[in-house]
């Protein structure tokens, strides 16, 4: 838990890039890779939860990117009030394939995640999922880590 005063509000995302990897585990079929981010800008902040297309318009124009790193789908736009805080709980579960807080669901399906430091700190794959599986999770896993930080104010 941080001071008030470091806590920076903004919007932490996910989306699948256009460009995808070939990783150890599948040579000959590339992997579909997965941008983590986030901001605090305000614009992005005002932007619709369920408004995608208007959310990959601005990753593209406003954050600048495109070519590989472009967006193709957006599978997670959550409105957190410390960015910081947020993404520190998803990349444990992302790394670890599990919730930090032990919630119930976390017997569902779980992705056996990839991460990608050679291409980045916030690029990963899933080897067992699909995007919409994917999605999903992020989905589930994003509410319970909200529910979490309201928790702990």
């Amino acid at each position: 838990m941080q001071n008030q005063d470091f806590r920076k509000p903004g919007v932490v995302f996910c989306f699948e890039t256009v460009g995808k990897k070939y990783t150890e585990a599948s040579p000959h079929f590339p992997q579909t890779t997965y941008y983590f981010g986030c901001t605090q800008n305000a614009f992005a902040r005002i932007l619709p939860v369920a408004d995608s297309e208007k959310q990959v318009t601005l990753i593209k124009k406003r954050m600048k990117r495109d070519g590989l790193n472009a967006p193709r789908e957006m599978l997670m736009w959550v409105r957190a009030r410390d960015i910081y805080e947020f993404w520190d709980l998803l990349k444990y579960g992302l790394i670890w394939s599990k919730h930090p807080l032990g919630f119930p669901w976390v017997n569902d399906k779980v992705p056996k995640v990839v991460r990608h430091q050679d291409v980045g700190d916030r690029y990963f794959s899933v080897t067992n999922m699909d995007s919409k599986e994917f999605g999903k999770w992020l989905h589930k896993c994003s509410t319970c880590i909200a529910k979490q930080m309201q928790g702990s104010q």
